[in-house]
């Protein structure tokens, strides 16, 4: 029997085996040992949960039947929705290859000359950036139906965001002061739109801009309308066939 430093009863009780002449066994072996310490002092004032049910890992607290359906249910809506194609990713993907589709800047005559209908591309002369669409940034104001136009620092492979197709302004009343020409080949002082190539909204590059051309414009600077980050003047692309979306060739 043997004693704690700290004067507490018996730890443990130790037997001893005899040893037996050629058996090599060690001389001493514990047999077994049990703490005779008092359960109060042992416990620290946990004895009214000896013999009792302990919570394990796997025991399930709180609501873990509503919580485990509520997991089960967001997995089963992210594998209807991962099936159909209808995830964000999936959207973001859709978005980004059409946006991004490598297209050809055409001509509709074989000649030296710029025609209604070309695919063209817009390239600032000092920055070598061409101008871009975001047909998903949409403005959200009622009555708006316009979207963010940008500045693409790639030019060497255009894509459907950042071509335009040359199109006529034709005035809804007649105005006596403007030239026409019969003709589709553009002319130096001649009143024009552009509208985005309709590739970057999921149709058919056309010489018309599609069903709803959606065409740039721009407005000058006021307190509601300006530049999101610059804060300077406004240019955007829009379906509305209004006068901030006629250019003049000069």
């Amino acid at each position: 029997r043997f004693q704690s430093s700290t004067g507490r009863e018996s730890i443990c009780e130790v037997y001893l085996d005899s040893l037996q002449v050629g058996e090599a066994r060690p001389l001493f072996s514990i047999v077994w040992h049990r703490f005779s310490m008092s359960r109060g002092s042992e416990l620290g004032g946990y004895a009214h949960l000896a013999g009792s049910a302990r919570f394990q890992s796997s025991t399930c607290m709180g609501n873990w039947a509503e919580e485990r359906e509520l997991r089960r249910t967001i997995l089963k809506d992210i594998l209807a929705k991962k099936t159909q194609g209808t995830l964000r990713l999936d959207a973001y993907h859709q978005r980004m290859s059409m946006a991004l589709d490598e297209v050809e800047l055409t001509r509709v005559r074989d000649d030296p000359y710029v025609h209604f209908g070309d695919v063209v591309q817009l390239v600032h002369l000092e920055t070598g950036q061409a101008v871009a669409g975001d047909v998903t940034d949409r403005d959200q104001r009622p009555g708006e139906e316009a979207c963010a136009a940008t500045a693409a620092p790639d030019v060497r492979a255009p894509c459907a965001r950042n071509t335009f197709v040359l199109l006529k302004h034709l005035p809804d009343h007649g105005a006596p002061l403007e030239n026409y020409y019969d003709d589709d080949c553009l002319r130096y002082g001649q009143k024009i739109r552009l509208a985005l190539n309709p590739r970057a909204m999921g149709e058919v590059t056309t010489a018309d801009g599609g069903t709803r051309p959606l065409c740039l414009f721009s407005k000058p600077l006021s307190m509601t309308y300006f530049a999101k980050y610059s804060r300077k003047q406004l240019v955007g692309l829009t379906h509305r066939k209004t006068y901030d979306s006629v250019w003049q060739v000069s």
